[in-house]
C-alpha cells in the first residue's frame, strides 16, 4: 500500500461514495462526472490492492470480508 499526498484526495472521494452508497450521487456531490469517480475508485483499488468489489446493475457496492 502506497499512500502519498497525490492519493489523499482519493480518500475524500471514497468517503463520499461510502456516505452516498451510490457512485452517481457521490459524483454529483463532488461535482465530477460519474466516469471520473469510477476511475478514482479504480485507482484506490490499485493503491490498496483491493479486488473485492462487487458490481451490480443498479450501482456498485464495496464489501469487506
Amino acid at each position: 500500500m502506497d499512500i502519498n499526498a497525490h492519493n489523499l484526495p482519493l480518500l475524500v472521494s471514497l468517503r463520499t461514495m461510502l456516505d452516498e452508497k451510490n457512485i452517481t450521487r457521490a459524483a454529483v456531490r463532488l461535482s465530477i462526472s460519474q466516469p471520473a469517480l469510477s476511475a478514482q475508485l479504480a485507482r484506490l483499488r490499485d493503491v490498496f490492492g483491493d479486488e473485492r468489489s462487487e458490481e451490480r446493475r443498479v450501482g456498485k457496492e464495496c464489501r469487506s470480508r
